[in-house]
């Protein structure tokens, strides 16, 4: 299944031929609630990963992806 397959499980697409004007309503509201929750939480995310990342670097500590400590020659 690909990420837009699943789409269709979720739509009833009978009642979207009854009614598509209220289902376009549907999405563009969808997508400003989308974009509100983007903008309340991508700051709070964003930040703490900015934080996680310069105490990784102060400390000398690796990414979780690397077994190789920063300054280091790998055996």
């Amino acid at each position: 299944m690909t990420h837009l397959e699943i789409v269709g499980h979720y739509v009833n697409s009978q009642a979207i031929k009854d009614h598509p004007d209220e289902f376009i309503q549907h999405v563009r509201d969808a997508n400003r609630a989308s974009q509100i929750l983007w903008d309340l939480f991508f700051p709070m995310g964003n930040k703490a990963l900015e934080s996680n990342c310069q105490f990784m670097i102060k400390h000398n500590l690796p990414s979780f992806s690397d077994q190789v400590i920063p300054g280091t020659i790998p055996e």
